[in-house]
This record gives C-alpha cells, structure tokens and sequence, in this order.
C-alpha cells in the first residue's frame, strides 16, 4: 500500500524533555507507518527532508515559537507536507490505494491500536483489505476528490463492501460510494468516546446520504435513530485457534483492560482494586494511559493500594498490543467490562471476546438495555460485586450459551448480514 509507505517526521517540544518515541504519540504507529521518527522543532529538518516526496511531518503549531519555525511551518502546510492539514498531499496516496485495490471487502478503521483487532477478526475472510487512515479521511477536503471523480469518472468495480468505522465526513462517505459504484456503503459506529458526536452526525445526514447503509453498535441508538444494529463482533472461530495455541493457566480470578486517561475512570478502577484487595482476588489490570509523562504517577498511586503484593497481582499502564491482551485475558477466569459514557452506550469488544473465550464476566453496563440478560448465568452485574462472594462466582463452572446467541457477536454473520441487503 502507498499511504503507510511514507516516511512521517513528529515534531514536539517534549520530545527531548521527556526522550519521547513515535509511539509515545501514537501507540503502535509504527505497525502502519514503519518509517517513523521524532525531532524537537520544525528547524531541525533539512531542506532534502522538506522536499522529499515521501516525507511528511506532524506538528502542533503551537509549538512553533520563533518566526524561523512558524515560517517553515508555514510552508510545510502550503507545500501540502503538514499531515494535519486539509490540504495534505498524503490523501493522494490514500485515493490511489482504495482505486488500484482490488479486494471484495475493505475495512476502513480510525486508530493504531485498534488495527491488531481488525487484522485477526478478518483473517478468514477472503478477498478482504484493511486501510488504517487514523482520522485522515475526516481531515481532508473530499469535495475536491469529488470533483475530480466527475471529471475523470475514475472508480474501482471490484469492490462489494466497504465499512467505515466512526466516519464523520459526508465528503468522504459521498467519495466512497462514486470510486464504488458497486459496493454497499456501511457507516458504522463501534465506539462512543464522544456521546452525541455519531448520533448527530448520522441525524444530520442519514436522509442526505441514502446509499450509506449507517449502523450502530448500540441497540438504544439504532432504536432511536431508526438505523441498523450489530453489536461489535469478533472473529468467534479465530479467537479460539489463537488461545489454542496458549498454554492458559488461569493465573488471575480478574482481568481488566481499559484507558484510564480521566479522574473518574482513575477512581472508579481505584475503588475496584480496593474491593478486590479487601475479598483477597488475584487480578491484573491493564489501566492503559497514553501519556508518558502521566503513565508513571498513575502506576505508582495504584500499586501502592494496600493489599496489592500480598495477593500476587499486576497492574500496569503501558499500552499493549492486541495479541497481548488476548494472552493476558486467556490467563485469567473472568473479565471486568466498564463503560465509557453511559451503561446503556452499546457493547465493547471485551463482551464478545470474553464470550467467544468462555470467560465470565463482571460489568457495570445495563444488562437489560444490550441483552446481555441473555447470558446471565456468565454475567455479574458491577452493583452486585459487594453483595455477593466474589470467589463463589469466580470458581462457579462457564455455562455454554445458546450457539445461536453467540452468531450476534460473530463478524462472519455480520457480513452475511451486509450481503444479503
């Protein structure tokens, strides 16, 4: 692919300070982008840099203090180099692969450390392609892609299904549908960092924009918004190879992963080890933090909870890869699924994965509002880890759901689904 073949310069003042990487910025950049690097200031490069066709740059211009820097930021933007700006160059490369790509499916996804899920969830399936433009397609102006396409009529028949994961950008989704013609468009939805970011731009376009099929992974959404639903779904059978191939040895009762970039997460997964300390659980937590400079003091607060040594767990708040997480969760009997906005906001992934892995789980989503009640005999509410004995329902047997139950989780019936509309 040529979009992730370009060599991309970050440009931070912290970069000395605190001895930053690539992927200090962007967890796991350099799985799309190899060529990676980071500098101090935009006064650093060289002019054969500048001029380099493959090179871009990424940069904030506040960092840019003195006229030097803000003159050749200047440029960079002008010259089409800043990969921040709507005018980049780069969404030329992007346009080229999705044209020249021949594969039946494609998957267009926001987020590095979200790629490992989509790269094992379609594994199996045939003819498929996976494009990773990190937010870029929502950055750049596609009404001039648009206009080109009327002009030169350029467009990619092979293609019979393109999902877009949380686009917002009608330009793009109006490029997608002209490049191809004889796909079915998909807008889905699959998280809610924002809580009305998706739900009022599917409002505003949803009737603008009728051959986008939009879909939501919430079901109160999709009810709402009168659009489709599938809850974010896994690839059931691949999940199973990959803990296969695991030598599973049940180390921990709990297993939590989670950003924990906010002080009311930081409380709440504070007050949970607390309670798994106070009931002797062994746990591992994964309280992930992106910022380096925070990621330390976040550590240090939650490992020094009393109760932490003496029941053998781990905390940690590095990022971790996805087949990391996998491990980790094979290692351990139940997981904790937390919301992000609201309980009723629609099923994470933890959900499906722990269900395709035969792990209980423990979570503080409303149960009724995304049918997990369903799969009760599996499933602990959060409100009831204080009335009960934790340890009781921690060593009580899995009870194998309905393999029907299970198909709404898998990716294979999802594209099914698309296929038959």
């Amino acid at each position: 692919m040529y979009y992730n073949r370009i060599k991309l310069t970050i440009i931070s003042s912290k970069v000395n300070s605190y001895n930053l990487t690539p992927e200090d910025f962007f967890p796991f950049i350099t799985k799309i982008i190899p060529k990676c690097n980071t500098i101090n200031s935009v006064s650093d490069l060289s002019f054969n840099q500048i001029l380099n066709k493959d090179h871009y740059f990424y940069f904030l211009n506040s960092d840019c203090k003195t006229i030097k820097e803000k003159i050749i930021a200047l440029f960079l933007t002008v010259y089409g180099k800043n990969i921040r700006s709507f005018f980049c160059s780069h969404r030329k490369l992007i346009k080229k692969d999705l044209l020249l790509n021949i594969s039946e499916y494609k998957f267009i996804i926001y987020g590095y450390h979200i790629y490992d899920i989509f790269m094992l969830n379609t594994k199996n399936l045939k003819k498929s392609s996976i494009f990773n433009f990190d937010g870029s397609f929502s950055r750049y102006f596609w009404f001039i892609e648009n206009l080109k396409f009327h002009i030169k009529k350029q467009c990619n028949t092979s293609t019979k299904l393109c999902i877009v994961y949380n686009c917002y950008s009608k330009n793009f989704l109006k490029f997608i549908h002209n490049i191809y013609p004889n796909a079915i468009i998909v807008s889905r939805y699959h998280d809610m960092i924002i809580k009305n970011k998706h739900i009022n731009f599917i409002k505003k376009q949803k009737n603008k924009l009728r051959y986008v099929y939009f879909e939501s992974y919430s079901l109160c959404n999709a009810i709402d918004l009168k659009i489709n639903y599938f809850p974010n779904s896994i690839n059931i059978q691949e999940l199973r190879n990959f803990q296969k191939n695991i030598q599973s040895t049940n180390n921990f009762d709990v297993y939590f992963l989670g950003a924990c970039s906010n002080s009311d997460r930081f409380i709440f997964i504070k007050n949970l080890i607390i309670t798994l300390c106070k009931q002797h659980i062994r746990f591992h937590i994964d309280a992930i933090n992106f910022d380096k400079t925070k990621r330390n003091e976040l550590f240090k607060e939650l490992s020094n909870i009393n109760g932490v040594n003496e029941t053998n767990s781990i905390i940690n708040t590095e990022p971790i890869e996805y087949s990391h997480y996998l491990k980790n969760l094979t290692n351990c009997k139940i997981i904790i699924d937390l919301y992000r906005v609201s309980p009723d906001e629609g099923l994470s992934f933890r959900t499906a994965e722990a269900l395709a892995l035969k792990k209980k789980i423990i979570t503080n989503r409303d149960l009724n509002a995304n049918n997990l009640y369903k799969f009760k005999e599996n499933i602990l509410s959060f409100d009831d880890i204080n009335k009960i004995n934790l340890k009781e329902f921690i060593d009580k047997p899995y009870v194998d759901p309905d393999p029907e139950l299970l198909k709404q989780f898998d990716i294979n019936e999802q594209i099914k689904n698309y296929l038959k509309n």
